[in-house]
């Protein structure tokens, strides 16, 4: 099995999540003697998803899209996935992809770094070719930016 997958891969979770964002984040954004990151498996992560909202828009279905998103692509390596596995068979379950996930931020140009903010919050960052991720552990928020300027 990946690391972080369980259920017979139904039911991957986030793999930063807000509980674990500052030592995830702190022990996987140093330089590591290689095998032993996250960045040098294969890795497979889900979502935070409400099930209560299966039918609904990805706001309300996948409540921290960005940070799962930001979180993700901090710690992944070149061989990582990001989905979600088997919600339920009902006609009205809402398996679209939000725009976030139909974008190619490019290849990573390092590991991710991270910086502390005038008011002392922990933020993380690691630049892409096409895009620069960034995630605050204290206000539990994600961002991606395109080179381009959009942000996600």
């Amino acid at each position: 099995m990946l690391p972080n997958q369980h259920d017979a891969g139904c039911g991957a979770g986030p793999t930063v999540t807000k509980t674990n964002c500052k030592a995830l984040l702190k022990a996987q954004c140093q330089s590591t003697p290689t095998g032993t990151s996250l960045r040098d498996a294969p890795l497979y992560s889900g979502f935070n998803v409400d099930k209560t909202h299966l039918q609904n828009s990805s706001a309300l279905r996948l409540p921290t899209l960005m940070e799962d998103v930001a979180g993700f692509l901090l710690v992944r390596g070149d061989f990582a996935w990001l989905g979600y596995g088997f919600l339920g068979c009902a006609a009205d379950v809402n398996y679209t992809q939000p725009e976030v996930m139909r974008q190619d931020f490019g290849k990573a140009t390092g590991p991710c770094t991270q910086k502390k903010t005038k008011d002392g919050h922990s933020v993380y960052t690691r630049e892409f070719s096409g895009a620069t991720v960034e995630l605050d552990c204290d206000s539990w928020a994600g961002k991606v930016t395109t080179k381009k300027g959009r942000v996600f």
